[in-house]
């Protein structure tokens, strides 16, 4: 399984994770935005989801991507353009 493949597996968990309220505007942000959500919802990619998840932050070693920063930022990216498409398809 690709990369991409393996962190969407985990979305639904992200978005439980989060009131709301929070993933409301953040569907509504735009893609320019997101760094405001650097202090929730990638904060908490960091440290609960990489820390409790060990085959999703070993799927990012292996490809070379080590620094858990990196890995939520590119985390939160890809949910936005997953809750992006889910909006437009449904």
């Amino acid at each position: 399984m690709n990369l991409c493949a393996i962190i969407q597996t985990y979305f639904p968990y992200i978005e439980n994770a989060c009131s709301k309220e929070v993933m409301d505007h953040f569907r509504a942000c735009e893609y320019t935005e997101l760094h405001k959500y650097h202090w929730t919802i990638e904060l908490w990619i960091r440290n609960t989801l990489l820390q409790t998840e060990p085959s999703l932050k070993q799927a990012f070693l292996q490809h070379n991507i080590t620094h858990k920063d990196d890995m939520s930022a590119l985390i939160l990216r890809l949910l936005y353009i997953y809750e992006q498409e889910k909006a437009y398809t449904t």
